[in-house]
């Protein structure tokens, strides 16, 4: 499901382990950038395609074995506005004893890509059972992004021995966790890839300025209710 908005968006990004760059503007009619640097993180079950997926974004080669990813991060910049903005993109482990670890990318998060396999149905419901417990408890209000991955492989499904998860169930299921949208991708085929990172940038952005809205908002009141209490103030 493409976004319009961001139809023609191409992208920069480094990683600091294979020194790749690539040029990445972005133009969208939202507020002044709170902060100058967008952190979005990829969480979900260990396996379900999240290295792949920004790898995969960053144009790097498609990774042909499973190496378990314990902690990693992308940085690079963005154009909004005329403004330059670092983007930092956190990979993390989704195995239980590295959850500690996996915390330390929470504290400056703008965005959440939360990632399942279509065609792994544990990690279909573990979105519901414990990802959106851990998100509820460590980020609350951060914008989530549900992504379900592997969308190459849903017609390899054979019925009556698997079960594929369908649009229709990642969709609902992304009401229920309060996502702000749902979209499929295939790292391997390169299909909507963009489009995810395009849509947890978007509500990156959102976010960071819902953030600084609510700042000048709650300095204004301090403000009145200072000058308010000074001795002597006229009323």
């Amino acid at each position: 499901m493409p976004l319009n908005k961001f139809d023609n968006v191409t992208g920069y990004c480094v990683s600091r382990n294979h020194g790749f760059t690539k040029y990445f503007v972005l133009t969208c009619s939202l507020a002044e950038m709170a902060s100058r640097t967008i952190n979005l993180v990829v969480i979900g079950d260990g396996a379900v395609g999240k290295t792949c997926l920004i790898e995969s974004y960053v144009e790097h080669p498609f990774p042909t074995t499973y190496v378990p990813t314990v902690f990693q991060k992308y940085t690079g910049s963005l154009m909004i506005n005329g403004e330059d903005v670092g983007l930092k993109i956190w990979d993390t482990a989704g195995q239980s004893d590295h959850q500690d670890i996996r915390g330390l990318t929470y504290s400056e998060v703008d965005a959440v890509i939360l990632c399942f396999s279509i065609v792994h149905e544990v990690s279909y419901e573990n979105v519901r059972c414990k990802w959106s417990e851990e998100l509820f408890q460590r980020l609350p209000g951060i914008p989530v992004i549900l992504v379900g991955t592997k969308l190459d492989l849903r017609d390899r499904i054979v019925p009556g021995i698997s079960r594929a998860i369908s649009y229709d169930q990642g969709s609902r299921l992304a009401k229920r966790i309060n996502a702000q949208a749902y979209l499929e991708c295939s790292s391997l085929a390169n299909f909507n890839v963009k489009q995810v990172f395009d849509r947890a940038i978007k509500a990156a952005v959102e976010w960071r300025s819902k953030v600084k809205s609510s700042h000048k908002t709650s300095s204004r009141k301090a403000r009145k209710l200072r000058s308010r209490s000074e001795p002597g103030r006229r009323k």
